[in-house]
């Protein structure tokens, strides 16, 4: 083997700084997917509530729309 020669401290980088380098992008990935996950979620709740306001629109028509009809019980009353 021609690269049989001893590595020294010069070489590379210690093993302290080579785990506080992996940490620091542990933790920068673990902050954008947290980040990512909360504009997600923003944004499914943005999109529930209109879905649920236009529910409320619609149940609100048929409610408007439920009372203008004559009951059973008037149309009997006029027959």
């Amino acid at each position: 083997m021609a690269n049989d020669r001893q590595l020294t401290v010069a070489d590379g980088v210690s093993l302290r700084d080579h785990i506080d380098t992996r940490l620091a992008a542990m933790h920068e990935y673990n902050e954008a997917r947290l980040m990512a996950m909360e504009k997600a979620t923003d944004t499914a709740t943005t999109q529930l509530n209109n879905r649920l306001e236009g529910m409320n629109e619609f149940r609100s028509a048929l409610k408007d729309q439920t009372a203008q009809m004559v009951t059973r019980s008037e149309l009997v009353t006029q027959l």
